[in-house]
C-alpha cells in the first residue's frame, strides 16, 4: 500500500478520507472489517455496531460518500480488499468491549485480522 512517497501513498490517501469521518462512521468502518464475507447489509452493520438500522444507513451513506465502502445495487455494502486491510489495521486498538457490542450471534468466526 506504500509508494515510497508519503504525499502520494495509498495509506496517506486512505488516512485523509478516514479523518473526514464522524466518530460513529469511523467506528463503523473499523468494525466492518471484523465481519467475514465480501459485503454486509445495513441490518448486519447495525447489529455489528449496536445501532438502530436507520442510523446504520446514515453511517454507511457517509462511508460511501467518503469512498470507503461501495454500495451494491442489491443494497449490500462492501469494502475493497485494500480498504478492509486498512480498516483491520485501524481496528487493532478497538477495545474488546467495542468489538463485542452488537456482534450478531452468527459471527462465531474470529475477525479476519486475528486469524
Amino acid at each position: 500500500m506504500e509508494t515510497g512517497e508519503e504525499a502520494t501513498s495509498l495509506r496517506a490517501a486512505l488516512c485523509w478520507s478516514y479523518q473526514t469521518l464522524s466518530r460513529p462512521a469511523a467506528r463503523m468502518f473499523r468494525l466492518l472489517c471484523t465481519r467475514p464475507g465480501p459485503a454486509v447489509t445495513a441490518n448486519v452493520a447495525a447489529s455489528l455496531a449496536g445501532v438502530p438500522v436507520p442510523q446504520a444507513h446514515r453511517l454507511l451513506a457517509e462511508l460511501t460518500r467518503g469512498n470507503l465502502v461501495t454500495e451494491h445495487p442489491d443494497g449490500r455494502f462492501a469494502l475493497h480488499d485494500l480498504l478492509r486491510t486498512y480498516a483491520a489495521d485501524l481496528a487493532d486498538p478497538l477495545s474488546d468491549a467495542e468489538r463485542r457490542v452488537g456482534n450478531p450471534p452468527d459471527a462465531g468466526s474470529p475477525p479476519a485480522h486475528r486469524r
